[in-house]
């Protein structure tokens, strides 16, 4: 069996925008979508009902909270979110067939390019990891808006924001990448890169990005049943349905 998952982030959610990211939804089809920046959990139930899923609400540290959409029973779910986690860290179970479970964790971590940003994130991070090192021998992803820019990753340095070059600049126009390379040090794939070594695959902002802030990361249980990892730009409304363009993985189960 195929198993795809979805990441999107829909921006201060989602509000006035609810028929545009539910088409985005309903045209892809995934199995689970894990969701940022959801601020009304009767939203995600609105979309949870229409879409015939399952869904989890993960109240988080801030207004902005995680959920998610699942087409499989969900079997066990969790909002976990000490300091220093900025949001949350959402953690589910779901059964794909009978007695095949996935885990799934959902991430929103610090924003923004400056060094104590960064240092945030990897404060995040680290804690994640170690909470996510409980289940390294159970198919487990990791997915989400890290914020954060892989090691490798090219970035449209001239498409930034004003105050973005500012803040490169008073950095040596250095951007850190600690972040993305204490999960791949951990052992996961990064399931975009893995398939696609030399494109950008960049996510943010639409409907022009210039940089890959989301991914989708798998264990080593799932790694090999990777078969695809997509930017998603169809259908014509995810072009305005949020500043994120969603991120899609299937796996061969």
């Amino acid at each position: 069996m195929v198993f795809r998952l979805m990441t999107y982030n829909i921006l201060d959610g989602g509000i006035g925008r609810e028929q545009r990211i539910l088409d985005v939804l309903k045209t892809v089809g995934p199995d689970a979508v894990l969701l940022q920046e959801v601020t009304d959990p009767d939203i995600v139930q609105s979309f949870a009902t229409t879409l015939n899923m399952h869904f989890f609400f993960a109240e988080g540290n801030s207004k902005r909270h995680l959920a998610l959409l699942s087409r499989f029973p969900i079997m066990s779910c969790y909002s976990y979110h000490p300091f220093p986690l900025r949001h949350t860290l959402l953690e589910a179970t779901i059964e794909c067939a009978s007695d095949r479970f996935i885990r799934l964790f959902g991430v929103h971590l610090q924003a923004h390019y400056a060094i104590c940003n960064e240092w945030w994130r990897r404060w995040e991070i680290k804690t994640i990891l170690q909470r996510v090192a409980k289940y390294h021998s159970n198919p487990s992803l990791i997915a989400g808006d890290f914020n954060a820019v892989a090691p490798e990753d090219r970035v449209n340095i001239q498409a930034l924001p004003a105050r973005f070059k500012i803040i490169l600049f008073l950095q040596g126009g250095q951007i850190f990448r600690d972040t993305i390379a204490k999960i791949i040090s951990a052992g996961f794939i990064d399931c975009y890169r893995v398939l696609h070594p030399c494109d950008d695959g960049f996510t943010l902002p639409t409907p022009v990005p210039h940089v890959r802030l989301d991914y989708i990361f798998a264990n080593q249980s799932l790694a090999r049943c990777i078969q695809s990892c997509d930017v998603v730009t169809k259908p014509p409304a995810v072009h305005k349905a949020s500043d994120h363009y969603p991120i899609m993985a299937e796996f061969e189960l």
